[in-house]
């Protein structure tokens, strides 16, 4: 996947669109803008910016790529990992919505466990963490999900 499709999927998401909804609006059959988002497909000049303008940002944007996440700032992992497998939502929303990503990736090991958390899984939320965090930071944070879902002394409430 290159930069631009992975810009173009994450403006499309950021705005809630639908690959129906954009590509109606930039004269793209939802099926081409499919194999665009996911680099089977080479854009044209032409479709770039009638994309850029459905998504009302300058076509150049769609080149630069926006930093990842790389830390949680003040809360520690463990902190967000705990908060995963009980279901607890205590952080900002943008951390909220990782622990949400983080439990749809994790869910049938939180299923199997009986964990609260598994219930406020989102595939929604694993999307926008793809996007906007760090593939280590994530890796890291799951690894630690897995090892508190699966601990002994952890009982679900």
């Amino acid at each position: 996947m290159s930069i631009v499709s992975e810009n173009i999927r994450r403006q499309r998401l950021t705005r809630g669109l639908t690959q129906a909804a954009l590509g109606r609006q930039a004269l793209v059959t939802p099926a081409n803008l499919c194999a665009i988002e996911s680099g089977r497909r080479d854009l044209t000049i032409g479709t770039l910016v009638r994309i850029a303008q459905a998504l009302d940002v300058e076509p150049g944007r769609l080149f630069s790529a926006p930093p990842l996440r790389t830390s949680l700032g003040r809360v520690p992992l463990d902190f967000v990992a705990r908060a995963v497998v009980t279901g607890a939502r205590p952080y900002s929303l943008d951390v909220n919505q990782l622990a949400d990503g983080l439990a749809w990736r994790c869910r049938p090991v939180l299923e199997a466990h009986r964990s609260p958390g598994a219930g406020r899984a989102s595939h929604a939320a694993w999307t926008r963490a793809i996007l906007a965090w760090d593939s280590g930071l994530r890796t890291r944070l799951l690894e630690k999900v897995h090892r508190y879902a699966s601990s002994p002394t952890y009982t679900p409430s």
